[in-house]
């Protein structure tokens, strides 16, 4: 186990790669390794170790802390090393001199779960992640009840809006994914009041099957009885977009759930968010994306 280097990054998408799903053959082919701009902001801002075996990555892990909250946010190990102690080795070299609260969203493979709960991580609940055609979503289905989304809010308004419900300084990542995976953020108003805000990235061109999709998310409401009505705000705004996928990411069985599947919506995949502390995560005002948690 070592620290990753710029000369590691492309290593590390093709240890991703290796880990998804063969597409079918009505999915685009699996792109080459490059570089992601998740993995770089791991690099910079974050903390990014590979695993090395003579000189060949085979696999790699990251947290990123934020107000003393460390988020695993990577842990890949290509099919042919796993079940071999290698991704609790990365763990230990990510969070044995971390003190404080942890938490990621991991896969709902049972070994999964066990490596997680031996490093103080417990399941709250499973995220799922979401898919539609635009031209599948019924919109008298998203009621969003009077809020409207506004491009021009000041990022320290966001910021502020954020930490409030997140307990955590997040500018670094929410400033990268407008400048690096082009997000656009969106304050939602009722009337003249702030009530949360909204982040779209298009098109997130490093996804293996959906280069095209819109990714809908984080979101962030100032009250629980607000999370649905941005949510609903935010597909209509994405779904005017060219794509041929929106894909937001909900928990599983909740309000917003049960809502997106009623407008069209279909479950994709699942993953299980996992913490050392229940109240780290206000389920009831945050849905998170997957790139910043």
């Amino acid at each position: 186990m070592r620290a990753a280097t710029t000369d590691d990054l492309a290593s590390c998408h093709r240890v991703w790669l290796a880990t998804e799903p063969t597409p079918t053959a009505t999915e685009p082919t699996l792109s080459p390794p490059r570089v992601l701009p998740l993995h770089r902001h791991e690099l910079d801002t974050g903390r990014l170790v590979v695993a090395d075996l003579e000189g060949v990555i085979v696999g790699f892990g990251a947290t990123l802390t934020r107000s003393g909250v460390a988020y695993v946010a990577d842990l890949f190990v290509t099919p042919d090393h796993q079940s071999h102690g290698i991704g609790a080795r990365l763990l230990h070299a990510l969070l044995d001199d971390h003190d404080g609260p942890r938490f990621t969203l991991a896969s709902t493979d049972p070994r999964a779960r066990a490596l997680y709960e031996r490093f103080g991580m417990h399941p709250v609940g499973e995220y799922a992640y979401l898919r539609a055609h635009p031209n599948d979503v019924v919109p008298d289905r998203l009621d969003s009840d009077g809020v409207v989304l506004d491009v021009t809010a000041l990022i320290d308004e966001i910021i502020d809006i954020d930490r409030a419900v997140t307990g955590r300084d997040r500018r670094v990542d929410l400033v990268h994914a407008e400048a690096r995976l082009g997000a656009r953020t969106f304050r939602a108003r009722r009337n003249s009041r702030t009530v949360g805000y909204a982040q779209v990235v298009h098109p997130i061109w490093w996804s293996p099957t959906h280069p095209d999709a819109v990714r809908i998310g984080p979101i962030i409401a100032t009250e629980q009885r607000e999370l649905l009505t941005i949510l609903a705000a935010v597909t209509a705004e994405a779904a005017s977009l060219q794509t041929t996928s929106l894909g937001p990411f909900v928990p599983v069985g909740g309000p917003a759930y049960a809502a997106m599947i009623r407008a069209g919506f279909v479950e994709e995949d699942r993953d299980l968010l996992m913490v050392s502390d229940p109240s780290l995560v206000d389920v009831d005002r945050y849905l998170p994306a997957v790139d910043t948690a």
